[in-house]
């Protein structure tokens, strides 16, 4: 018994899940909402008040320091960052370094400024103490526990305080 009258709005039972399925339009897509930045391009952030850069680029990350508060300035840097990285031209990777290399370079500018007498004092005291402890050592294994024990065996061995000291400024002096 299906009524005649469909103002009543009564559907029978058997059709009222077809009409409904008829009767239900889908929701109409919602746009797409710009993105703020165009993919692939990274990001500026702000770490503490200086802004920074990350970029992932053939699979390999990059993040820097741009070196400025102010967003504008971070922003012209930030785009010669960017292509300085699709270029191939990296930034800066980190070399290991011996502190015998170190000490060649630092002795090299020594000859240019101090005097014979001064720049010999420096050779013997890294050649007779400081070289067989440091001089294999990369820079970044040299550590002020390190050279605390080192001058503590010194001074267990029987040298001097100014011997001390002037060893330890000369290591200072190579670290600079």
């Amino acid at each position: 018994m299906v009524p005649t009258n469909i103002s009543e709005g009564s559907i029978p039972p058997s059709t009222d899940s077809v009409a409904r399925k008829i009767a239900v339009m889908p929701k109409p897509k919602r746009p797409a909402k710009p993105r703020e930045r165009v993919k692939g391009e990274g990001t500026i952030f702000l770490r503490g008040n200086i802004y920074w850069y990350e970029m992932h680029w053939r699979g390999q990350r990059f993040r820097g320091s741009l070196d400025t508060p102010d967003r504008e300035t971070a922003l012209i840097k930030w785009d010669t960052k960017r292509g300085e990285i699709r270029s191939g031209e990296l930034p800066k990777t980190f070399e290991p370094i011996t502190v015998q290399a170190m000490f060649d370079i630092w002795i090299q500018e020594c000859e240019r400024t101090c005097k014979v007498g001064t720049i010999g004092d420096y050779r013997r005291r890294w050649n007779l103490h400081l070289k067989p402890v440091f001089g294999k050592l990369l820079a970044t294994q040299v550590t002020k526990d390190k050279v605390s024990a080192y001058l503590y065996q010194r001074m267990k061995d029987g040298a001097g305080e100014v011997s001390q000291n002037r060893e330890d400024r000369v290591l200072q002096m190579i670290f600079n």
